[in-house]
């Protein structure tokens, strides 16, 4: 089968397809989602604040084997390359600078109904950030059905470059390997793209042949508390960020009606109650670092889905909280 080619016209970085649609808002906070087309859209996560986004591209392939690539019109100031952090750009743009974050986290994924990952054996996808007199994305896709490449990246308006500075060197303590159980392993802050993936923390674990990773709460906390704790140890301004897109990640995955579903042993969206007080705690948490209402608000309503669905009273007045729930 020959191999199909397209070239998107859009700026990667910067354009924008069409209007988007707004998933969520709040006053520090905006998720859009733009579609290039029927192959094509990317997630952004915009955090105000911090003028900083992620964008998560997604692009599949229908029609057979194809070779996709992106542009951008940014004009590249500086390269740095690392093992601990991928490809970190100075960009010029629009008479703004920026720092660009190109993890080495592109793999191809299928998810099911219930937006839980289905891992091939192989799920490195090949692709490549080309720098010369530009910067392109150049990705080789199988056309498998259902399919999806996704690739992450971060652009921050950074007109002094700290940011460049606090993702590419780090200290001892940003290079110490952390661990829980078969489910956390971080020594250095880059792990986290292994987590984060198109705007939520998944387990990382696919094993006993189930081949399903699911959003998991449990995660977002330790790596909240990750980052809380290199945040207070070097003092940078980049892990006050990442707490805040652990939390949001947890916040919008919650449902109206106040939990989070995981759906990792059955094939039925179950409930864990560790998972959904883990998930509270986090919004605590962070209710307590920003004193926003928001948080505290969300935390009230999984709280009440715990005392209403996850929790029975003993005869003499104490509380036993069930493992789980369907």
């Amino acid at each position: 089968m020959s191999l199909r080619s397209t070239a998107y016209p859009a700026d990667i970085f910067f354009g924008k397809a069409d209007k988007g649609e707004y998933l969520f808002q709040a006053p520090d906070f905006v998720r859009t989602e733009y579609r290039l087309d029927e192959y094509c859209s990317k997630l952004v996560d915009v955090h105000i604040q911090h003028k900083m986004e992620i964008h998560f591209l997604q692009v599949s392939s229908a029609e057979g084997p194809a070779r996709i690539t992106f542009s951008s019109a940014g004009r590249v100031l500086k390269v740095f390359n690392g093992n601990e952090f991928g490809m970190l750009l100075i960009i010029e743009y629009a008479k703004k600078r920026y720092t660009v974050w190109l993890p080495s986290a592109g793999m191809k994924l299928h998810f099911d109904q219930f937006q839980r990952l289905q891992c091939p054996e192989d799920a490195w996808v090949p692709w490549q950030w080309v720098v010369d007199s530009g910067i392109r994305l150049e990705l080789l896709l199988s056309g498998i059905p259902g399919e999806r490449a996704i690739v992450p990246y971060m652009l921050i308006e950074d007109n002094n470059a700290e940011y460049i500075e606090e993702i590419r060197l780090l200290q001892t303590v940003e290079r110490d390997l952390y661990r829980k159980s078969d489910w956390f392993f971080a020594n250095k802050p880059s792990d986290i793209w292994k987590y984060l993936i198109n705007g939520s923390i998944y387990d990382p674990r696919g094993h006993k042949g189930m081949n399903k990773r699911y959003k998991c709460q449990q995660c977002a906390y330790t790596w909240w508390s990750y980052f809380g704790f290199l945040k207070m140890e070097t003092g940078k301004k980049l892990y006050d960020t990442m707490q805040d897109v652990m939390a949001y990640s947890v916040l919008i995955d919650l449902s109206p009606h106040g939990e989070w579903r995981h759906g990792f042993w059955t094939d039925d969206m179950e409930i864990h109650a560790r998972f959904q007080l883990d998930g509270i705690h986090l919004l605590i948490s962070q209710y307590e670092k920003t004193g926003n209402s928001l948080w505290v608000k969300a935390a009230e309503r999984a709280m009440g889905y715990v005392a209403e669905h996850l929790m029975d009273h003993f005869d003499d007045g104490s509380l036993w909280f069930l493992h789980d729930t369907t």
